[in-house]
């Protein structure tokens, strides 16, 4: 690499929701990966923040870089702006936004983001550096001539590229983990294995990309719009990551975050098969792994069994078939999720059953048979969870696409922030989009009895032996794991500014952070 090539500086930004849990962003993960993999940038000229840190200004203005990318779904949209502005101020970057939301919605692109990136990131992101190493300006004329971008003209016109092919499987690049810290790839988690709690270190992977079903409701099907979609990983860069994983960070869970894992049976063979062959197998469990019902059968229980899978996520959505049928393009059965349910329980593989309420053109009588199919999931005996959710029509989907087209919904008295899915308060009338007629009170109504189930499973979950003990020991050991990761960030911005440290010594203001540090760590109160 050149002078020019090591000097440029990129930051990438996992934009979430005030509050929310940041996770580890495999997706930006990814885009830093290529770089690397590619011989666009070294990797100390990558930085890799999630915006829900409270010092995550802090450590951008430090990094100083020229070019910044945030990836930002719907409800963050908000935060994206705001964060943003404030470092198109500070710093004066390039800044570029992907994800679900400009990929959903790219004609709303407009300032202060100077591109967006549409779908599949990796190839235009590498463009816009090599544009910016050879010395060039992201003018609108360059940017014509890359695809997946969407910018302004010099007339302020909003211009949408083609779309570049999807990569092929054998050029989505190896995770790259030493561009994250430990602390931030791996995460204490409470696990239920044969009637009991127990805590185990996880970490997540994806071993594909896309998902084989188009859900007109699923954000993540905007970003796979074209081309093949679904593509399994090689296997050996799925082992290479679960090596690494075990070997290294000492993981004894594994979250594979597949939009739909369980796809292929002679998959799952081939990764028993890797797994035994690297004695890793039975020395981790996954947690939980994304299934649908249609493609369960006995044989395929038995080796996600096998596996070690201790839970799987099903979306149920309704138990409604005419719901049914519009939500999962007539894919899914009522009688597939109960059938599966049985053969899951056979095997002591525990349930989390998805649900949507306030579907458009949902009736009294659809909410009813939904709450009696969650109802009945709640009283099996491997339920796990109940997970309830609003509908919410993101921007690229079909149903967004329908509910703009029959003007279900006014976009211009849409609040970004509002899009979510997930509610923990019992009222929520004031945050349905599809009110199919009701009025509050019976839209409250629905959703309180919907609640219960979900809490009738809670409950019965945190009774298991060992539930409050794992509990108290998750939360004391990712506090410590986050007071770790807080002091190397600290220790950094000694390194990379000694004198800074030299004026505050003398003031007592740096041994106040070095004692909070260590009570965080070994959980001293004061």
């Amino acid at each position: 690499m050149n002078d020019v090539q090591t000097s440029i500086r990129i930051c990438l930004i996992d934009v979430k929701v005030p509050y929310s849990y940041g996770g580890t962003p495999l997706n930006l993960l990814s885009l830093g990966s290529y770089l690397v993999e590619r011989g666009v940038l070294p990797e100390k000229n990558i930085k890799i923040i999630n915006s829900t840190n409270i010092h995550s200004v802090e450590y951008i203005t430090q990094f100083k870089p020229d070019i910044i990318g945030l990836s930002v779904v719907t409800p963050a949209f908000p935060y994206a702006l705001k964060l943003a502005s404030l470092l198109k101020k500070k710093l004066h970057p390039v800044i570029i936004i992907g994800g679900h939301h400009i990929t959903g919605i790219p004609e709303l692109f407009d300032e202060p983001f100077d591109a967006g990136v549409i779908g599949e990131g990796e190839g235009a992101l590498e463009d816009i550096i090599r544009l910016i190493q050879n010395g060039k300006s992201l003018t609108p004329s360059r940017m014509s001539l890359i695809p997946n971008l969407v910018y302004k003209d010099t007339k302020g016109t909003i211009v949408k590229n083609p779309m570049r092919p999807l990569l092929k499987p054998e050029a989505i690049p190896s995770y790259q983990w030493s561009l994250l810290e430990p602390e931030e790839i791996v995460q204490y988690e409470t696990v239920v294995e044969n009637g009991k709690a127990r805590t185990t270190l996880g970490a997540p992977i994806f071993s594909s990309r896309g998902c084989p079903y188009q859900c007109v409701f699923c954000a993540r099907t905007v970003i796979w719009k074209t081309g093949k979609a679904f593509r399994l990983l090689p296997m050996d860069h799925v082992m290479a990551d679960i090596e690494y994983l075990y070997r290294k960070l000492h993981i004894t869970s594994l979250w594979i975050y597949d939009d739909t894992f369980a796809v292929s049976k002679e998959r799952i063979r081939q990764l028993i098969q890797a797994l035994k062959k690297k004695g890793i197998l039975g020395n981790i469990v996954l947690p939980q792994v994304f299934v649908r019902a249609n493609l369960i059968d006995e044989e395929f229980v038995q080796l996600l069994k096998e596996l070690g899978v201790l839970t799987v996520f099903m979306g149920v959505e309704s138990g409604s078939r005419r719901i049914l049928k519009y939500l999962k393009n007539d894919s899914l059965q009522v009688f597939q999720v109960k059938n599966a349910v049985k053969l899951f329980a056979k095997y002591d593989i525990r349930i989390v059953g998805s649900f949507m309420l306030f579907v458009p053109g949902e009736k009294p009588a659809d909410l009813d048979k939904t709450y009696q199919l969650a109802s009945w999931l709640a009283h099996e005996p491997n339920a796990q969870a109940i997970g309830m959710y609003i509908t919410v029509p993101f921007p690229g989907t079909r149903l967004w696409e329908d509910s703009v087209i029959k003007n279900k919904i006014d976009i211009t008295s849409l609040q970004w922030k509002n899009f979510v899915t997930y509610h923990s308060q019992k009222s929520i009338a004031n945050l349905v989009f599809f009110r199919n007629g009701f009025t509050n009170k019976q839209l409250d109504n629905y959703w309180g009895r919907m609640y219960k189930q979900m809490d009738y499973v809670d409950k019965h979950i945190s009774s298991l032996p060992g539930w409050k003990e794992s509990k108290k020991e998750v939360e004391l050991f990712n506090a410590r794991r986050v007071a770790w990761l807080e002091m190397k960030y600290r220790f950094n911005r000694i390194i990379h500014n000694p004198s800074r440290l030299m004026s505050r010594i003398g003031s007592g203001h740096v041994w106040k952070y070095v004692v909070k540090d260590i009570r965080r760590i070994t959980r001293i109160r004061p």
